[in-house]
């Protein structure tokens, strides 16, 4: 039973480690800081590497079916499963920001090359407009 709270524990931990580079990695993001949030990407896939692993331990003790029954146990997993719930939101309004910047980008790019080039503006099969240079003129 100890080595099975010790364990949830240790998930706690690691999924509190995720919880920060996922603040991290919004801060970095909002500060326009590439480099960081490339090192916080990888930080974050061995800290699911991690999470993961200790998920295998923990199905694989031999009296896991016992443990679930316990109070303590369903109390731990129940603060897994919390943690889990906030790092989910916290995962979707990072996904969220993100979105919106790079869709901001791409009209932001459509409309400097719509200045730049109006007469040879067109769209393409999605319905995005995009221009295309019909070469340097006509040679006779």
């Amino acid at each position: 039973m100890t080595d099975a709270l010790t364990l949830l524990d240790l998930q706690i931990q690691q999924l509190d480690n995720l919880a920060t580079l996922l603040s991290d990695e919004l801060e970095a993001f909002t500060k326009r800081q590439p480099d960081a949030m490339v090192e916080i990407a990888e930080k974050k896939v061995e800290q699911l590497n991690a999470i993961t692993a200790l998920d295998v331990q923990l199905s694989e003790l031999p009296n896991i079916t016992d443990l679930k029954e316990e109070p303590a146990f369903k109390q731990k997993v129940s603060e897994c499963d919390e943690h889990l719930a906030a790092l989910k939101q916290q995962n979707a309004i990072n996904a969220s920001v993100i979105s919106t910047s790079l869709d901001n980008v791409a009209k932001l790019k459509q409309s400097i090359l719509a200045l730049k080039n109006a007469d040879t503006m067109t769209y393409n099969k999605a319905g995005k407009t995009r221009t295309q240079t019909l070469g340097t003129g006509i040679k006779a």
